[in-house]
């Protein structure tokens, strides 16, 4: 470990004056603190700025960001859920407080970004800034919701060619991938519009380097949310086609009664007529007047089909 000190789970046996003293140390430092415990707000008041704590502490959030004139950064954001037994999209929060010497990444649950930080981290021969272990993070965040998209993608792909294969009804499968796509970009868009609007005002504010970094995850969340509008499209396309296939099977099912109906018709008309009970009808004590009236049918159906055939209406 470089002189990064830090706890992934504030859970551990570590009392809260350690915490609280290593945040009066000089040297750079990384704490991942359980913000559902009762001592992180007093861990966090020490070192940074109350209404930046308050903030970070709330229970319901949207991405945002706020910094504050003493060079510290709070930044909200969203990951994927890959915890068992969770959807994906239930997306984890994760608060950020940064500045030069600290670092105080905040979660109610488990979080893989989290995770493969303190992991590279612990690799680490030579230190690093508080800004780039961030970076990581939000990096990692990105990545992880990437990921989760190829497999959305992959999925969609595996229905596209079902359907060109065997055309079998996929409309539960679309509307399943349809509320997942919702649900995700419910978190990643305005996580986007946050970035863009973070990396635009602090512009002049922060250093060189972190204000690079952010850049550099606000690109990566751009072509992100431009890759699930695309998969979007693809869902709308494929449910677009799914309905255009059963509005002409429909079609094509009234059609064929259609002709029908048109090619029976004229018997309906003969039946009627000679189904009337009035006197004077032809035929009415001709023992032969069935048969008659049989081949005057028939000659109509068949002239009937000939007509239609002839108009190339089958």
């Amino acid at each position: 470990m470089t002189e990064y000190g830090y706890w992934l789970d504030s859970r551990q046996a570590v009392d809260t004056n350690n915490r609280i003293d290593a945040l009066t140390q000089e040297q750079p430092l990384w704490l991942h603190l359980d913000r559902t415990q009762d001592f992180t707000g007093k861990v966090l008041k020490k070192c940074f700025p109350r209404y930046l704590v308050e903030a970070a502490l709330v229970d319901e959030t949207r991405p945002r960001w706020q910094y504050d004139a003493d060079g510290t950064l709070l930044l909200i954001m969203r990951g994927i859920n890959f915890n068992p037994g969770k959807e994906a999209e239930d997306m984890v929060s994760v608060r950020c407080l940064v500045n030069d010497k600290r670092l105080i990444t905040l979660a109610g649950q488990g979080l893989k970004s989290v995770s493969e930080a303190s992991d590279k981290l612990g690799r680490l021969t030579d230190p690093s800034s508080t800004w780039l272990v961030l970076g990581d993070i939000l990096r990692n965040l990105v990545r992880g919701a990437d990921e989760h998209l190829k497999r959305l993608t992959e999925g969609l792909l595996d229905m596209e060619m079902a359907w060109l294969e065997s055309k079998h009804d996929l409309r539960n499968p679309i509307l399943v991938l349809e509320r997942r796509l919702l649900s995700l970009r419910r978190y990643i868009e305005p996580q986007q519009e946050m970035l863009e609007e973070l990396t635009d005002e602090l512009e002049d504010d922060l250093p060189a380097e972190p204000l690079r970094l952010l850049q550099e995850v606000q690109d990566r969340m751009t072509r992100l949310l431009e890759s699930l509008n695309l998969l979007r499209e693809r869902v709308k396309l494929l449910r677009d086609d799914m309905n255009a296939e059963r509005d002409a099977q429909m079609n094509k099912t009234l059609y064929m009664l259609s002709i029908i109906t048109a090619l029976f018709l004229p018997l309906s008309v003969i039946t009627g007529y000679f189904g009337m009970n009035v006197g004077g009808l032809p035929w009415v004590e001709d023992k032969a007047g069935w048969i008659w009236v049989s081949l005057m049918m028939l000659v109509c159906l068949v002239f009937s089909g000939i007509v239609m055939w002839w108009r190339r209406l089958f």
